[in-house]
């Protein structure tokens, strides 16, 4: 399949998972809890929701960038992009939905962390490679 179709089937994965993270962190202003329940799909919310819309807007935002770059970009970003995102996965799978040690390290702020270091290894692949091929 020609690269800039997956980019473009990437973007749309994006968007939808962004809907689904902002509706799986915020059942009740969708109108998705009974009555005056707030949390009606806790845990759910930071065990998949959080996660799901931070790696959305970053997958967005990447795959927008990689739109106008050439395939071997592309390629180079891939081979790094599906083992991340499978450790990271397997990370937030296993770790604490909440933690009250002096680190704190919960399953949010790893999604963050794991999520902004993302972006920035990803930009980096991005602006490196393609320096590289202009030169």
């Amino acid at each position: 399949m020609e690269y800039r179709v997956v980019l473009k089937i990437l973007i749309v994965v994006s968007i939808f998972g962004f809907i689904g993270g902002i509706i799986l962190s915020s059942p009740q202003s969708f109108g998705l809890c009974a009555g005056d329940q707030i949390y009606c799909f806790d845990p759910y919310d930071e065990i998949i929701g959080q996660p799901l819309g931070f790696f959305s807007v970053v997958l967005f935002l990447i795959t927008l960038i990689l739109l106008f770059t050439k395939q071997a970009v592309f390629h180079l970003w891939l081979k790094f992009a599906i083992p991340y995102l499978i450790l990271v996965t397997l990370l937030l799978a296993v770790a604490p939905t909440s933690n009250a040690d002096i680190y704190g390290l919960d399953r949010e702020l790893i999604a963050w962390f794991t999520s902004a270091l993302f972006l920035i290894i990803s930009l980096l692949i991005i602006g490196i490679k393609s320096w590289k091929l202009r030169g």
